[in-house]
C-alpha cells in the first residue's frame, strides 16, 4: 500500500444491532448509549473495536498497533493524508425481517452504511 494514502479497514464483529451501531460510530455519528460496551473505548469513532474480527490500519506507510487502532477507530489516521476506510460486515445482515420499531432490521443496517458513507465522502 502507498504510503501516500493512510488505510483502515476492519471486520465488523459482535451482534448485529453492535455491527449498526460500529457502522454508525466510523462515520462519525456515534450512538448515545451501545448495547453492551463495557470495555470499548469512548472514542467517538471507535464503538465496538473490541468485537471486531479484524483491524488493519496503516499511518504514514506504517502498520498501527491494534490497541492503539482500537482505542481511537479511524482517527487514528490523522487527517495530514488521504485516507482510505473500509468496513466489512455479513451481507446476510441486509436480508433480516426482524422488527425494529416500525421498521426491519435490514433497513435500519442500510440506514447506518449510508451514513458512514455520507460522512465519509
Amino acid at each position: 500500500m502507498s504510503p501516500q494514502v493512510n488505510v483502515w479497514a476492519e471486520a465488523l464483529g459482535g451482534t448485529g444491532p453492535q455491527r449498526v451501531e460500529a457502522l454508525r460510530s466510523r462515520g462519525g455519528k456515534r450512538p448515545a448509549k451501545l448495547t453492551a460496551n463495557t470495555r470499548g473505548s469512548e472514542a467517538v469513532r471507535a464503538a465496538h473495536t473490541n468485537k471486531s474480527w479484524a483491524i488493519a490500519a496503516r499511518r504514514d506507510g506504517v502498520e498501527v498497533p491494534r490497541e492503539e487502532a482500537e482505542e481511537l477507530g479511524p482517527d487514528v489516521l490523522g487527517d495530514t493524508k488521504p485516507r482510505l476506510v473500509i468496513a466489512a460486515i455479513n451481507l446476510d445482515m441486509l436480508s433480516q425481517r426482524r422488527a425494529v420499531g416500525s421498521r426491519t432490521f435490514a433497513d435500519v443496517l442500510l440506514d447506518a452504511v449510508r451514513t458512514s458513507i455520507r460522512t465519509w465522502s
